[in-house]
């Protein structure tokens, strides 16, 4: 449904073209992933879809980092090297529930970017100063 309403929403500044990515991401960041089989994604172009893949899993990933709906998490930071991405999740308090469902999401991330994806969550350095605190999920 939000594929129609975006492709149909004649949204100021954007070019048909452009529409339809937005559209297209729209449609996959819950949910099916892309394939070439679904009408709407089949007539993109391959640098198109890639797009649409790569930019649907972030906002996947983005939806899981807040899936309590409570802002939790504050900032993500990113450490990237050999095929390996880290985000380190900082929020004041574990967001055990938010960090669960990033992890769920990953595997489009992962096949997306090509990637192995890892997600731990940091308290903030001003909490941390001296306490050493940081947990592994």
């Amino acid at each position: 449904h939000s594929y129609y309403l975006i492709l149909n929403s004649r949204l100021a500044g954007f070019q048909p073209h452009e529409l339809e990515l937005i559209a297209n991401i729209a449609r996959y960041h819950r949910g099916a992933e892309p394939k070439k089989k679904h009408t709407n994604f089949r007539p993109l172009s391959s640098e198109d879809r890639q797009r649409v893949r790569r930019m649907a899993a972030i906002l996947r990933l983005a939806g899981g980092l807040d899936r309590t709906n409570t802002q939790q998490v504050h900032d993500v930071a990113i450490d990237a090297h050999d095929g390996e991405i880290a985000l380190h999740v900082l929020a004041p308090e574990l967001p055990e529930v938010d960090l669960w469902s990033a992890h769920k999401r990953a595997g489009p991330f992962e096949r997306a970017f090509d990637v192995s994806l890892t997600i731990d969550w940091r308290a903030p350095e001003a909490d941390q100063q001296g306490t050493g605190q940081s947990a592994q999920s």
